[in-house]
């Protein structure tokens, strides 16, 4: 008995320090993707990946060097906490499927959907664009904003006014910061 005893305060304390990793190496990595030059990133990373944080990195890294149809691939990556694939075929329909598996979402998953359609857009592939653009939560008001804002400029490269306005005046109901409204009538009176 007396032993058993002992047992469970030396478990408890392994199991509190197996798990006391994983802040600081989260806290390493945001501190890399915060203060390294994409270059830096790219460098350390330059592997493909099984960590979808570490995927995010690149991806974000690459796009700010342009590197769009790379970075699709990272972004796509870091959809899931435990799937991954790197090849997967980019600026076609395999990439708008890969986000819609039924797997565990990471956190980055709304994040790294709007950066797929961001760069679909660019590429003008729109309806690929509005596809990915309804997959994102709008429990996320910050990156909502700016999914509406995108949906409405697709809208508006398609030639489909009516919807863009429709997109941002519906959206208003959602934000009532006088900042982000205002960004919402700014839009509003450029696509008139």
């Amino acid at each position: 008995m007396h032993r058993k005893i002992l047992h469970c305060p030396l478990i408890i304390f392994f199991i509190l320090f197996s798990c006391s990793g994983t802040p600081a190496d989260e806290a390493a990595l945001a501190h890399i993707g915060f203060y390294s030059s994409p270059e830096e990133i790219i460098k350390k990373f330059k592997k493909e990946n099984r960590d979808y944080r570490k995927n995010f990195i690149v991806a974000v890294a690459l796009k700010k060097q342009r590197r769009y149809k790379r970075s699709l691939k990272y972004f796509a990556n870091s959809c899931f906490k435990d799937y991954q694939d790197f090849k997967i075929e980019i600026l076609n329909r395999k990439i708008v499927d890969f986000t819609g598996k039924n797997r565990k979402p990471s956190e980055y998953f709304n994040d790294a959907v709007y950066e797929i359609a961001d760069i679909y857009y660019k590429y003008k592939k729109y309806n690929y664009s509005l596809e990915l653009l309804n997959k994102i939560s709008a429990s996320h008001k910050s990156l909502y904003h700016k999914v509406i804002l995108l949906k409405a400029n697709v809208y508006a490269a398609m030639g489909e006014y009516e919807k863009a306005l429709l997109t941002l005046k519906n959206s208003l109901k959602f934000f009532p910061e006088e900042d982000l409204r205002s960004l919402i009538f700014i839009r509003m009176g450029s696509v008139l």
